[in-house]
């Protein structure tokens, strides 16, 4: 289950890399006050026979009273439970549907039953500390105002903060079920409260870029140290539905589908996802490009810190 960042966008920072030695292991409930006696790392499987909250009653009890349609729909989808469950992180993103239901599960289980289903946290600290070198101005200031909680929460837990957010490892995410509802609770946050605020400056895509760019992404070759190509997504499994697009440290990786909004579509980088060769900028999907001719009728603007790497937006 991936969100990506909303954007690095020139001199916008939002919620990169930030070291972090005194956060303590919560990738499977370590930084955390057990509660309810149950553990979230264990039942389901891929072929049924589990539940979503893994057999554990206080947090049985919480989802079926705070997320009715959330906890039985994802009882009742086998690979739901495998995600949630951290028994199969492939099976989180194996149909359009079990995504939505795995999504809206790991919300409230995160979100609402965070307490009965993960537990108090321990050693949250200040949520203005955390953000300081990860998200700057208004989206830090908004985040900080309304999403501290979920904050405090994912930077308690190491794989939340560190696995799932910052460097996007989906195997480890997928794989610690309690720092995953904590990612997705912290990310609902974000896109529900703070998106305009954390997308970026408001910019216009240059919606007649090529299809196919003229540069064929001579600005993002692997010599220069670009696991994958975000204007051709070389290094991406295409035909699989993989798209090549910045995480949240800055570096560019192959997120798995979808990926299929087309250019100048809406997104959201939380539940709907631009097609490969676009970054999500300002709610609308935009060319990756290394140089004008990229953009159409527009121009190609640099992202901080890529190099050539940019973005077509209008002239």
């Amino acid at each position: 289950m991936k969100f990506r960042p909303i954007v690095l966008w020139s001199a916008v920072t939002f919620l990169t890399a930030c070291p972090s030695p005194s956060k303590v292991d919560g990738g499977t409930g370590g930084g955390f006050v057990a509660a309810g006696g149950g553990s979230a790392t264990g039942g389901g499987s891929a072929t049924g026979g589990g539940t979503a909250d893994a057999g554990d009653p206080a947090c049985g009890n919480c989802m079926a009273t705070a997320c009715t349609t959330a906890k039985s729909d994802c009882d009742n989808d086998a690979d739901c439970v495998a995600c949630v469950t951290g028994v199969d992180g492939d099976a989180c993103e194996r149909t359009t549907e079990t995504h939505a239901r795995v999504d809206a599960f790991l919300q409230c289980k995160g979100g609402a039953c965070r307490v009965a289903c993960i537990g108090e946290v321990a050693d949250g600290g200040s949520c203005g500390d955390h953000l300081e070198d990860v998200a700057g101005g208004n989206c830090g200031a908004c985040l900080e105002a309304k999403c501290c909680g979920e904050v405090n929460a994912c930077y308690g837990a190491e794989v939340c903060w560190d696995g799932c957010f910052n460097n996007h490892d989906e195997a480890k995410c997928h794989g610690a079920p309690d720092a995953h509802a904590l990612y997705h609770s912290f990310m609902a946050c974000v896109s529900s409260q703070c998106q305009t605020e954390c997308s970026g400056p408001t910019v216009t895509p240059a919606c007649d870029a090529p299809a196919v760019a003229p540069s064929v992404g001579s600005c993002a070759l692997p010599d220069a140290g670009f696991a994958c190509n975000p204007v051709t997504n070389e290094g991406c499994d295409t035909d699989g539905g993989f798209a090549c697009d910045r995480n949240n440290s800055g570096a560019y990786q192959c997120f798995g589908p979808p990926n299929t909004e087309a250019l100048c579509a809406a997104c959201n980088n939380s539940s709907t996802f631009c097609a490969p060769g676009h970054a999500c900028v300002s709610s609308k999907c935009m060319r990756y490009c290394c140089a004008d001719s990229d953009c159409g009728t527009g121009k190609c603007d640099s992202v901080s810190g890529d190099g050539g790497v940019g973005l077509c937006i209008t002239q």
